[in-house]
């Protein structure tokens, strides 16, 4: 497990189950065996599991947040409607020169749409593979990281509002039948389920993963440059 998978998929995934993480730990009051079962549950290969189901939910969610928003966000920054032309022909020089791509002209793309998104598409899977060093290309890793970790969670959101519920929910349940004295210790876990209940509807939507996408859209059409100046 390398830090792509931890960031982008193994931490979505504990976020999603924090509420009921912390609502376990205080109603078990867990010591050695916590970390037993913690111990036998990674050689157990649960961790591997967990990143290959993360992984498959946010490429189901990614392909129905490009088709809501138009296409690949890195392929549409190339468009000539995009931007301003002299500032979309430095962009298509640096990238053709950088990936030897046929990219469209702006006639092209206002001819055939849809078979110039495709050909920007191309260019851009290829750029994609010319970026991967990360000791040269830190900010795009950076980057596709901080996407990942924002698409995955993005795609998590049913699973985590269900478990926020069903934490908050068993959580007052043991507030309300808490002998006097105890009441404190229950608090902890309700304000931890209200807390991510509120996260996952104010903050967890397409325009929370379309900000990052953006961001490495723009870091990795940058990288171009780099990609030139080394050959």
């Amino acid at each position: 497990m390398d830090a792509y998978d931890r960031k982008a998929r193994l931490y979505p995934a504990i976020c999603a189950l924090f509420p009921l993480t912390v609502l376990a730990t205080t109603t078990f009051e867990p010591g050695t065996w916590w970390a037993s079962v913690i111990g036998l549950g990674t050689l157990g290969g649960i961790h591997v599991l967990v990143i290959q189901l993360v992984r498959d939910r946010g490429v189901a969610a990614q392909r129905k947040l490009w088709s809501a928003w138009g296409g690949n966000p890195t392929a549409l920054r190339l468009r000539w409607a995009a931007d301003d032309r002299s500032s979309q022909a430095s962009l298509h020089s640096a990238v053709r020169n950088a990936t030897g791509a046929d990219l469209p002209s702006q006639a092209e793309e206002e001819a055939d749409p849809e078979a110039s998104m495709k050909r920007y598409e191309s260019a851009v899977a290829t750029l994609r593979d010319r970026t991967r060093d990360q000791a040269r290309f830190p900010l795009v890793k950076a980057e596709l990281s901080n996407y990942g970790f924002r698409r995955n969670l993005y795609s998590l959101k049913p699973f985590g509002l269900t478990v926020a519920i069903a934490a908050l929910a068993l959580s007052l349940v043991l507030l309300s039948t808490a002998f006097a004295g105890h009441t404190l210790r229950w608090l902890v876990p309700s304000a931890t389920a209200m807390g991510a209940l509120a996260l996952w509807l104010a903050f967890i939507r397409s325009g929370f993963v379309r900000l990052d996408a953006e961001r490495y859209a723009d870091a990795l059409l940058a990288a171009a440059d780099e990609v030139n100046r080394s050959e």
